[in-house]
């Protein structure tokens, strides 16, 4: 009778069961993993192409360096989601043909995709918040920003991106130290780090977003009654390249992460749910055709670059009579 007992009580299958409803359920997200890791490339590409333009001239480096910053930290976000898709994939297809899947520790789920998804999380909404406190602060409180802003800039950029470093670093060193065991097999940050780590994750993307966004309106608001001089035409179309950006990020990324908030709390379509790494990946991509679209010395030089130098635009005033043809140049794009 007790070895009866004895063995009951040590049968626990070192694997976990996958289900045939689970299978069922597993087979739209493999087919979704396989477009993201498309999508994700294309989009890295862009992500890339945008910081190989900014980093092309020194003016660029200068005034863009937050821009630049937020260009790495976009790369993480993208390539979370393609290493997300290229590790998930087969494993969900394994536990399909096995029907069964290894169990895993949270230590085991800190996996690269993770950490990767996990730093472009709190990266970027960072360095979008201070993109918008810092315009806000130029237009709105101009000796502040050149007293503050201008002589510290890197220094404020580094800052910002400690904070942004210390919510992944705190909760990873807790996860390494004290792991959890059976965690869902399929890892991700919740299994990671933890159900209430998911609603920080979510809400700082949010509020990051949102502030980022309202402080740009903001700038826009009162940069309406500036004298518009060479300057301040410069630092608008600066204002409207980061307004716009903002207001992509709030869209495409704080609104599916608000959907997660409110998962957490009751539950939302899947639907709602589903395209959130596509929009995630158009996000940063995006960018780069924000500054090819508003901003024309970023269009010219992408051309330069694309063309090798060999295209060159001239500038020139519209003749007022046949006398100034001699002197009067028109805008036009030559090969030489």
């Amino acid at each position: 009778m007790a070895s009866t007992s004895m063995a009951t009580t040590t049968t626990e299958l070192p694997y976990c069961v996958v289900s045939d409803a689970q299978i069922v359920l597993l087979w739209p997200t493999i087919d979704l993993f396989g477009i993201n890791i498309y999508v994700g490339i294309v989009c890295i590409s862009a992500v890339v192409l945008n910081f190989v333009v900014l980093m092309s001239t020194k003016k660029f480096r200068r005034q863009y360096s937050v821009v630049i910053v937020l260009c790495v930290a976009e790369m993480f976000a993208e390539l979370g989601i393609i290493l997300e898709a290229t590790t998930r994939r087969p494993l969900f297809l394994d536990a399909i043909a096995a029907k069964r899947a290894e169990k895993m520790s949270s230590r085991q789920c800190l996996q690269p995709w993770v950490l990767s998804q996990t730093i472009g999380d709190f990266w970027c909404p960072s360095l979008e918040f201070l993109m918008g406190l810092e315009r806000m602060c130029a237009v709105t409180f101009p000796h502040f920003f050149r007293r503050i802003f201008v002589p510290n800039n890197i220094k404020i950029i580094l800052f910002v991106s400690l904070v942004a470093a210390l919510f992944v670093i705190t909760p990873t060193a807790i996860t390494i130290i004290y792991p959890t065991d059976n965690v869902r097999w399929s890892c991700g940050r919740k299994a990671a780090y933890g159900s209430n780590f998911g609603l920080v994750d979510y809400s700082y993307n949010v509020i990051g977003f949102s502030l980022a966004f309202t402080f740009n309106l903001i700038a826009m608001f009162n940069a309406t009654s500036i004298k518009h001089t060479k300057q301040s035409a410069l630092n608008l179309t600066k204002l409207k390249c980061y307004t716009a950006i903002s207001f992509l990020s709030t869209l495409l990324v704080s609104v599916p992460n608000l959907f997660s908030i409110l998962n957490v709390f009751t539950t939302v379509s899947s639907l709602l749910m589903t395209p959130a790494p596509i929009l995630a990946c158009a996000n940063g991509a995006i960018q780069f055709f924000v500054y090819l679209t508003l901003n024309v010395e970023y269009r010219q030089r992408f051309i330069d670059l694309v063309t090798f130098n060999r295209m060159k635009v001239v500038r020139v005033k519209p003749l007022l009579s046949f006398r100034q043809a001699s002197t009067s140049t028109f805008r036009a794009s030559v090969f030489h």
